[in-house]
């Protein structure tokens, strides 16, 4: 027998007793092979990809990138909602400082019962004074009178 096969035979028997320890779990898993390209075009997902391959015994690459794809998908939903949330809460308290009473819980058209037109809440100078039907230019004209008077 020749020394190249007597090699080729050694390293034969050991990867096939690797592989039945691996089989067991008793010898880890070789690290995810990805391509240089990749690391190249994309490196922060490919590195989130790497890591849920160790961490999480993700099998295939293509399965890894799908879940860092979805989770940044969700995290960028979730950061507009809140955007929009801190908008919303930002006009509503610009507008109750500006002395605007067209949100729940302020009086104006809020308090207002909308088929008589009668005041279901009496406003802050005790008489209803804006009409079911008034235009937002009248309920503007009427907020900014309210709010400048002495």
């Amino acid at each position: 027998m020749s020394l190249s096969a007597a090699v080729l035979f050694d390293r034969a028997l050991k990867q096939t007793r690797r592989a039945a320890l691996r089989e067991q779990g008793l010898v880890p898993r070789p690290l995810p092979q990805i391509r240089i390209v990749r690391w190249m075009r994309a490196p922060r997902e490919t590195y989130r990809a790497w890591s849920l391959m160790l961490l999480e015994g993700v099998r295939s690459l293509d399965e890894a990138v799908d879940e860092v794809r979805e989770d940044k998908r969700q995290k960028d939903a979730a950061r507009l909602r809140r955007r929009e949330q801190e908008r919303m809460e930002r006009a509503q308290l610009k507008a109750i400082s500006r002395g605007h009473r067209g949100f729940v819980g302020r009086g104006g058209l809020a308090g207002r019962d909308a088929g008589s037109g009668a005041c279901l809440r009496p406003s802050l100078r005790g008489a209803c004074h804006i009409r079911a039907g008034a235009t937002a230019r009248t309920l503007t004209s009427v907020t900014s009178a309210r709010t400048h008077r002495f």
